[in-house]
């Protein structure tokens, strides 16, 4: 299997040179250049996914916690403005949210989001 590898790359390299102006052209290059440019920009994707995800159920599961809809949009606000774009940070505030209760102040949101 390693000979036949072997020999296909030998005969590949032997076609580049004695013919390579058809290798050379835009329709290769892109074919080259198309696979790289869809792995580095779904690097980024997949991660702002991943963040909305984490704060989708983040979100949901606060809607459980606080039925007050004032304190249910403070505590939002300052998940967002404390976690910003940080998917660590999402899932550490996460955890801590057990701790609240339909009858939370606001000065309670503070203390669990702040520890």
């Amino acid at each position: 299997m390693t000979f036949g590898a072997v020999v296909m790359l030998g005969l590949s390299l032997f076609d580049i040179i004695t013919d390579f102006n058809s290798f050379v052209n835009y329709s290769n290059f892109k074919s080259f250049l198309l696979p790289i440019i869809l792995s580095i920009t779904f690097i980024p994707f997949a991660y702002l996914l991943a963040l909305h995800m984490n704060y989708e159920m983040l979100f949901v599961r606060l809607r459980i916690f606080l039925k007050n809809n004032k304190n249910l949009r403070f505590a939002k606000f300052r998940i967002l403005r404390k976690c910003g774009m940080s998917l660590a940070k999402v899932r550490s505030i996460s955890l801590k949210i057990n701790s609240l209760y339909d009858g939370s102040t606001r000065e309670e949101i503070e203390e669990v989001l702040s520890q």
